[in-house]
């Protein structure tokens, strides 16, 4: 998915307004959580590979 900057914006701002936190700390938890999760799916991937 890929937004544009004001996308981005109002993306981040909703995560912040649900979550009662700044719109820095939605775009790096958000951040982090995604890269988790395409961790974890390579991570699968390659077990059920072998």
């Amino acid at each position: 998915m890929l937004l544009n900057s004001f996308d981005d914006y109002m993306f981040y701002r909703l995560v912040a307004i649900v979550f009662h936190v700044s719109i820095a700390v939605a775009y790096w938890t958000t951040t982090i959580i995604t890269a988790g999760i395409i961790v974890a799916i390579v991570l699968v991937c390659l077990i059920k590979w072998q």
